[in-house]
């Protein structure tokens, strides 16, 4: 049962109602703010580490237990089976990534986790949200309009500076 030190004294969180099945594998963020649980039936939770907020359920559709469990930078976790990676990030976005017949082992780091295969290494991290901004299709981000005038501008295109003002 999970216990929270408070001061003098041990107080129960009462989490079998909120998480439905046995933990079986955990994994703290870098940050110290939030847990990630596997559990028994297959779904990945992600709670504040004071246990008052439920972030987010996952069901990974497998019973199997992962063989590593890491955070990917603040805001994702990487579970990594035999033959298969999977990120599940913020709002319960997933990537799969496939490694069929290689075995893997994944390191943490500060901003993303290194896997490394008998092959080589490799570094996964989440795209940046400054990024996304830019590179999303029909963006009307400021960054992403300047951007884009840029690249008319480099093309040689004569309405490249329509792009950024504004009437």
């Amino acid at each position: 049962m999970p216990f929270l030190w408070n001061g003098n004294r041990c107080e129960d969180q009462q989490l079998q109602e909120s998480l439905g099945a046995p933990v079986v594998m955990m994994s703290i963020a870098p940050n110290g703010r939030f847990m990630a649980c596997f559990l028994a039936n297959g779904v990945l939770t992600v709670m504040s580490t004071s246990f008052g907020n439920k972030i987010l359920d996952f069901d990974t559709s497998s019973t199997r237990k992962p063989l590593q469990m890491v955070w990917c930078g603040e805001d994702a976790v990487l579970l990594s089976w035999s033959g298969f990676l999977l990120m599940v990030g913020p709002f319960g976005h997933w990537l799969q990534f496939p490694y069929a017949g290689v075995p893997t082992h994944v390191v943490p780091e500060a901003d993303g986790v290194r896997v490394f295969t008998p092959k080589g290494c490799e570094m996964l991290q989440r795209v940046p949200p400054a990024t996304d901004s830019i590179r999303r299709i029909f963006s009307t981000d400021p960054a992403a309009l300047l951007y884009d005038a840029m690249e008319r501008f480099e093309d040689g295109d004569v309405k490249a500076d329509d792009a950024v003002i504004k009437d």
